[in-house]
């Protein structure tokens, strides 16, 4: 069927450039550093809305802040300000077994300690677009390196996902023409 879809369903409900349960492997733990707290427009099943986003200095998708989580970072950093957070290092994992709307569901924590001196990063060192130069970030369920590795193959350069589809439309587009032309 055409636009028939895959995927997780929560990848397709929710804005895929932010982190969720979908993102996480079974008993998953990933620990990251906080470069930045931002507030941005987030794409929800209602259209869109203010919210308030946490960037990674690891090659990560940002995470949407909320309440609980927010209460688990002041805790780790003994800060209340957000501004104070940047530089901290938080773990964060899914907590299958959250009360919300009325349900049990899966959802996206941090834990409310700091994490193990010799914990790892979720991800190696940045790895630059060679069409860009932004770094590459995860994709799908496509790390950073597996992305890198991909797009090397099929388009010859690491490209990040923006760059990546650009390269397809416009090799679909050149296929199309000589389609018509032949």
């Amino acid at each position: 069927m055409k636009n028939e879809v895959t995927g997780h369903w929560k990848k397709l409900v929710s804005d895929p450039k932010y982190l969720g349960e979908a993102d996480f492997a079974s008993g998953q733990e990933v620990t990251v550093t906080i470069a930045a707290v931002t507030k941005e427009s987030v794409k929800n099943a209602d259209g869109s809305a203010e919210k308030i986003v946490i960037h990674f200095v690891e090659n990560c998708k940002p995470m949407i802040l909320n309440v609980t989580n927010s209460k688990a970072i002041a805790k780790v950093t003994g800060e209340k300000l957000v501004e104070k957070w940047k530089g901290a290092r938080i773990q964060l994992y899914i907590d299958p077994k959250v009360r919300a709307f009325g349900e049990v569901v899966a959802a996206l924590r941090v834990r409310p300690f700091a994490p193990r001196q010799n914990s790892q990063p979720v991800q190696g060192k940045p790895i630059p677009c060679e069409k860009c130069g932004n770094n590459i970030k995860p994709f799908d369920k496509m790390t950073t390196e597996q992305l890198a590795e991909y797009t090397k193959s099929k388009y010859g350069k690491a490209l990040c996902s923006d760059c990546a589809a650009e390269m397809a439309k416009e090799a679909k587009s050149g296929q199309e023409e000589v389609n018509e032309n032949n």
